[in-house]
């Protein structure tokens, strides 16, 4: 009698995880990353002269790149949860138009 009671609870939980906007988040956010990435190696790149003097040393380097990688990690997670959000409002055929935009 208590498991009768206690199954429609569970089983609505679970209904509520929408695996489709999980994944769709998890896309957005490795993209997000990957470009912010890219950005920052050609951020870095443009600050090292090859032959010159005036060229910005190793531990500035090692110091900015960590900051930019702490700061795009937040930003692509953000990304992510955003758009893992917003997708698990929307409904079934809007979703698939979303993750083919994207």
């Amino acid at each position: 009698m208590v498991e009768s009671r206690l199954a429609p609870q569970i089983s609505g939980a679970f209904r509520r995880i929408s695996w489709g906007a999980i994944f769709a988040g998890l896309f957005v956010a490795l993209a997000t990353q990957l470009l912010l990435s890219i950005l920052g190696v050609g951020i870095g790149a443009s600050t090292i002269h090859i032959g010159s003097s005036d060229s910005a040393s190793a531990s500035g380097l090692e110091i900015g790149s960590a900051i930019w990688f702490f700061f795009s990690i937040l930003i692509a997670l953000f990304v992510g949860g955003w758009v893992a959000g917003t997708v698990r409002n929307l409904s079934r055929c809007l979703v698939l138009l979303v993750i083919c935009f994207l």
